[in-house]
């Protein structure tokens, strides 16, 4: 008697993924950027060496809000609401309750 062996076939089908990168103008941080965060349409980049930038145009303007970030490297930041919360290379955290100072 024959035994018939079944090998099952799997097809995979393959898309190609084509990012559309499109280069800007980035905040003028006079250090490296390490890291970027978004609360709603505001987006907030923090530098190493250069501190925290802010940008509500979708990164085509950048504002510096630095106030009392001075000696500071920022390697990573977090955003809620009016709150925005950053790393420092001290292994500590600061925080501004008005987006940095963009909010008075």
């Amino acid at each position: 008697m024959k035994r018939l062996s079944f090998i099952p076939i799997i097809m995979f089908a393959t898309y190609a993924v084509v990012a559309q990168w499109t280069q800007t103008y980035g905040p003028p941080a006079g250090g490296h950027i390490f890291t970027m965060t978004t609360d709603g349409s505001n987006i907030f980049a923090g530098a190493y060496g250069g501190g925290v930038y802010y940008s509500e145009n979708n990164g085509e303007s950048w504002i510096r809000v630095n106030t009392g970030l001075s000696g500071f490297h920022i390697v990573s930041l977090a955003a809620n609401a009016t709150r925005v919360f950053a790393g420092v290379n001290e292994g500590s955290v600061v925080v501004s309750a008005n987006q940095g100072g963009k909010n008075p």
